[in-house]
C-alpha cells in the first residue's frame, strides 16, 4: 500500500481508524501497518480519537539529542537543524526520546507540542550508592533529574562499580525510570574502556548480535563456479589497492591505460551486495550501524570482519566480485564515455599512500616495473580530473586533521598531523569521477537513487562570515553572487596563506552540511550538479543501496517499485543521522585523547593560531593540530571585552588586541576531562600565576558582593521589572507551548498500539494503561 493515499485521505480531514479504512478502502491490516510508518515519520499523528496530518497542526516530530538541566536541543530530520526547548515541560524528559514540537519564530527555539515515544533500551554507567543499591548513571539522564532503578541485580551479570550496561526500559515515571539489566557491555578495568564508553554513549553498538555472527560465519571466503556466471572477467588486468598503511578493508581497486584520445580508467568497488541480501540479520545491523567508525585504537566496522575483512575485501592474489565503472576520460580531464559491469577482478598488488607518494617524490621504491609505470599514467590522468574540477569551481577548504600513535594501554605517546598527498589525491580524484559517472546515469535514465546533496550556504551563515570578512578586511572582493566557482576563486586571491587557512575554516563552518538525500538538488561543495556516494559499501551503507539499486535497475534494467522514494527518503534521514553520530564520536575520542596527550605537557610552551573569539576566551590551534582554550583571565591583570560585532578582544586598560589570525605563544595550564578541554595561559601568566589566581578570585567575590547588593536594594528599575515579567511565561492551565492545545498525554507514542480497541498497552507519558 502506497502512503500517498492515507496522506490524500487525510488532507483537511481528521478521522478515526474504521474512516480512514473505508476511505482508502485497502485492508485494515496494511493501513494499520502504513499508519505506524507514518506516525515513525512525523507524517501523521493520532491524538487519541482520530488520525489528521502533523503539519494541520503546525507541528514537527523531532528527536531530543542533547539534555542539559533546564534546557534540551531538539533535531529535526529534513530542517538539519536542532531547536532549543526549554520550559516546565522539559521536566521527565531524556535524550532520545521522541517529542511533537512547533517552531519558534526566531528559528532557533521550539516549543512542546506532546509525547511520542521514548526508546526501549538504555545504556549507561553503574553507579553503587551504599545501602541504596545499583542505580545507572548517563550524561542525559542525570541532566533530566531522572532516577533510573534495576528489577533485577546488576551483579547476576559480573557487573561492578564503574562499568557499562545495557538495560531494558520497563516503565518510567517524570522522575523515575524501571529498567531490567540485559547484558554487560565494557568493564571499567579493560583497557580502552574510556573510547568504548564515548562509543556507547552515543548509542552506537560495538559487538554484532549472535544472529548477524551466524550468517556471517555461514558465507564461504571463497567464489564458486556459479559466481563467475554472468561477471566480465577483468583477472588479467593489472588492478590494484592503494589504500592507507593501517587498512584492513580494501573496497576500491583501480586500472588505467592510454587509448586513443585520452585514458581509460577502470574503477572496481566490492560487490557487497552480493553477500548482504536485503532483510537479511546483516543487512539490517548494517543498515542500523549506518556506517563503520574509525577511532584511534579500533575501527567499530558496519560489517562483520567476515565480510569487511574477508571475502568482500578486495585482498592481493585472490578473486573478487566487483561492481565496476569503465570510464574514458580525454586530456582535458572530461568523462566521455562509461560504462558499468558485474565484473571479477584479482587484485595484483596492495599498495600503500607511503609507497606511492615516496614513488612520486622520486625515491626509490620496491614494486614491479608495470605498477610503477601505470602510477605514473595514472598521476598524469588524475591532474588533469583535478584541474577539471577546479575550473568548475570545486572548492578546496583546508581542515586539520590528526592522527595518534597509541602505547599498549590506549595512552597516546605522539600526535601528528594529517597530510593530503599525491597518493591521496589520485584515489580521491577517481573516487569522485566515478560517483559522478554513476549519479549522471541514474539522472539520465530518470531513475530513483539515494543522492549525496550540498545545498546551499544558509543565509545567515554566509552574513556571519562577511561579518568576519569585513573585520580581517577581505570583504572587498568577497563575490556578491555565491557560486562554488566564485568562492573558490576569492578563496585562492587571499595572498596570505596563513589567512587563507584562516578563512577557509571559516568558509567552512557557513557551508550547509552534506546529506543523503532522494531529491537531487547538486553537491555545492564539488560543484557538481549529480553525484552520490559508490565506491565505499564496506563502509558505508547508502553505497550499497546505490549498488543494489545500480544492478538491479539499470545493468539489468527491471522496473522500479513505486514506492522506491519513500523508502529511500527514509534511509536518507536515517543514514544521515548516522553519520552524524560517527563523526560526533570521532571527534570526542580526538577531543578525550588530545586531553591525555597533552596532560603529560602542562608547563609546556607553544604557538598558536587564533582560530575563533568568544566572550570568556579564545580558541587557538596549536602547531601540532590540537585546538586549546585560552580564558581571558589566563592573558594578564587587565580584564579583556569581546566585541562580536567585529570579533576583537581588546584589553580596557592596556587597549591589547587580539584578531583571529594572530599568532601567539601558550602554555598549557590544565586538562578538564568532564569537558575535554585543554586550558592555556601565557607565558606571563604562568610565570605569576599565584599572584594573578589570588586576583581572579579577589574580582569574582567582588562581584558575587556587588550582586547580592543588587539583589538586597533593589537596583533595578520598574521598568527593567516590568520588561522582565513581561516576557512569554509557561500558561500552566493550557498545558502546551503551541499554537494548537494539546495535552502532554494526548500522544500515544508505543508502536504497537491498537486502532482497533483490541486492548493492547497504549504507552502514554509516564504510565502504561490499557485502551477502554
Amino acid at each position: 500500500m502506497e502512503s500517498k493515499k492515507i496522506i490524500n485521505a487525510l488532507k483537511d480531514n481528521h478521522l478515526d481508524f474504521v474512516s480512514l479504512v473505508k476511505k482508502v478502502q485497502e485492508p485494515s491490516d496494511e493501513v494499520e501497518k502504513k499508519l505506524h510508518e507514518l506516525e515513525n515519520q512525523g507524517v501523521v499523528l493520532f491524538n487519541g480519537k482520530e488520525y489528521a496530518l502533523l503539519k494541520d497542526y503546525d507541528l514537527f516530530l523531532g528527536t531530543i539529542v542533547l539534555r542539559k538541566k533546564n534546557f534540551a536541543f531538539v533535531r529535526i530530520p529534513h530542517l538539519e537543524k536542532d531547536y532549543r526547548l526549554s520550559g516546565t515541560y522539559l521536566k521527565g524528559l531524556i535524550g532520545g526520546d521522541r517529542i511533537y514540537v512547533n517552531l519558534g519564530k526566531d528559528n532557533e527555539t521550539c516549543y512542546f507540542g506532546g509525547f511520542y515515544s521514548r526508546k526501549s533500551k538504555i545504556v549507561g554507567t553503574l553507579v553503587k550508592k551504599p545501602r541504596k543499591g545499583f542505580y545507572l548513571s548517563s550524561p542525559d539522564i542525570d541532566e533530566a533529574g531522572v532516577r533510573v532503578k534495576f528489577s533485577n541485580d546488576p551483579l547476576d551479570f559480573d557487573a561492578e562499580d564503574g562499568d557499562m550496561v545495557c538495560a531494558s526500559i520497563d516503565d518510567y515515571n517524570e522522575s523515575e525510570i524501571f529498567c531490567t539489566v540485559l547484558k554487560l557491555l565494557v568493564k571499567k578495568t579493560e583497557v580502552g574502556s574510556d573510547i568504548s564508553r564515548i562509543i556507547l554513549t552515543e548509542e552506537a553498538p560495538l559487538a554484532f548480535e549472535e544472529d548477524v555472527i551466524d550468517e556471517a560465519n555461514k558465507i564461504p571466503q571463497s567464489l564458486s563456479e556459479i559466481d563467475y556466471q554472468g561477471r566480465e572477467d577483468f583477472r588479467n588486468h593489472l588492478i590494484v589497492t592503494i589504500d592507507g598503511q593501517d587498512a584492513l578493508d580494501f573496497d576500491d581497486a583501480v586500472e588505467i591505460k592510454r587509448v586513443l584520445n585520452g585514458y581509460e580508467i577502470g574503477v572496481h568497488i566490492a560487490d557487497v551486495s552480493n553477500y548482504v541480501k536485503p532483510g537479511s540479520p546483516i543487512d539490517l545491523s548494517a543498515y542500523e550501524r549506518g556506517t563503520s567508525i574509525y577511532v584511534a585504537d579500533r575501527v567499530v566496522p558496519m560489517l562483520p570482519t567476515q565480510l569487511s575483512n574477508g571475502i568482500c575485501s578486495l585482498n592481493p592474489d585472490v578473486d573478487r566480485l566487483v561492481m565496476s565503472v569503465i570510464m574514458n576520460v580525454d586530456k582535458y580531464g572530461n568523462v566521455f564515455k562509461t560504462r558499468f559491469s558485474k565484473g571479477v577482478i584479482r587484485s595484483k598488488a596492495r599498495l600503500t599512500y607511503n609507497q606511492v607518494n615516496d614513488l612520486f617524490s622520486g625515491k626509490d621504491v620496491d614494486l614491479p616495473q608495470d605498477v610503477k609505470d601505470m602510477l605514473f599514467v595514472m598521476k598524469e590522468a588524475t591532474s588533469f580530473i583535478r584541474k577539471k574540477r577546479e575550473r568548475n569551481g570545486a572548492l578546496e577548504l583546508d581542515s586539520t586533521e590528526i592522527k595518534f600513535t597509541l602505547d599498549e594501554n590506549n595512552n597516546p605517546i605522539n600526535i601528528e598531523k594529517r597530510e593530503q598527498k599525491e597518493g591521496e589525491k589520485l584515489i580521491e580524484d577517481l573516487m569522485i569521477i566515478a560517483n559522478v559517472a554513476v549519479a549522471t546515469r541514474f539522472t539520465d535514465l530518470g531513475l530513483s537513487t539515494l543522492y549525496r546533496i550540498h545545498e546551499d550556504p544558509p543565509s545567515m551563515k554566509l552574513e556571519n562570515l562577511k561579518a568576519f570578512l569585513v573585520r580581517a578586511k577581505l570583504i572587498d572582493n568577497f563575490p556578491r553572487t555565491i557560486t562554488p566557482y566564485a568562492l573558490s576563486s576569492w578563496l585562492k586571491s587571499i595572498e596570505d596563506l596563513r589567512m587563507r587557512a584562516i578563512v577557509s575554516g571559516q568558509l567552512l563552518r557557513s557551508l550547509a552540511k552534506a546529506r543523503y538525500s532522494e531529491e537531487n538538488v547538486g553537491h555545492f561543495g564539488l560543484s557538481e550538479e549529480d553525484y552520490l556516494h559508490f565506491t565505499s559499501p564496506i563502509r558505508r551503507y547508502p553505497d550499497l543501496i546505490v549498488h543494489r539499486l545500480l544492478k538491479e535497475y539499470v545493468i539489468d534494467g527491471k522496473a522500479m517499485p513505486k514506492d522506491i522514494d519513500e523508502y529511500l527518503s527514509i534511509a536518507g534521514d536515517h543514514l544521515s543521522a548516522t553519520e552524524r553520530r560517527a563523526q560526533k564520536i570521532e571527534r570526542t575520542v580526538d577531543d578525550l585523547l588530545s586531553c591525555k596527550y597533552m596532560s603529560k605537557h602542562i608547563g609546556q610552551q607553544y604557538k598558536g593560531v587564533i582560530t575563533s573569539l568568544t566572550k570568556y576566551g579564545m580558541y587557538l590551534e596549536l602547531e601540532n593540530g590540537i585546538d586549546v582554550l585560552i580564558p581571558y583571565a589566563n592573558i594578564d591583570e587587565d580584564i579583556y571585552d569581546y566585541r562580536d560585532d567585529i570579533f576583537q578582544a581588546k584589553g580596557l586598560k592596556n587597549k591589547k588586541t587580539f584578531n583571529i589570525g594572530d599568532e601567539m605563544d601558550v602554555v598549557i595550564y590544565q586538562i578538564n576531562y568532564e569537558r575535554l578541554e585543554i586550558t592555556c595561559c601565557t607565558p606571563y601568566f604562568y610565570e605569576n600565576r599565584e599572584a594573578l589566581e589570588r586576583a581572579i578570585k579577589d574580582r569574582f567575590f567582588e562581584k558575587a558582593f556587588d550582586f547580592s547588593k543588587e539583589k538586597r536594594f533593589g537596583t533595578h528599575s520598574d521598568k527593567d521589572r516590568d520588561n522582565r515579567t513581561s516576557k512569554r511565561s509557561f500558561d500552566k492551565d493550557k498545558k502546551n507551548y503551541g499554537r494548537k492545545s494539546f495535552d502532554k498525554n494526548s500522544f500515544k507514542g508505543k508502536k504497537g498500539h491498537s486502532h482497533k480497541g483490541s486492548g493492547k498497552p497504549v504507552k502514554k507519558y509516564g504510565k502504561k494503561e490499557r485502551r477502554r
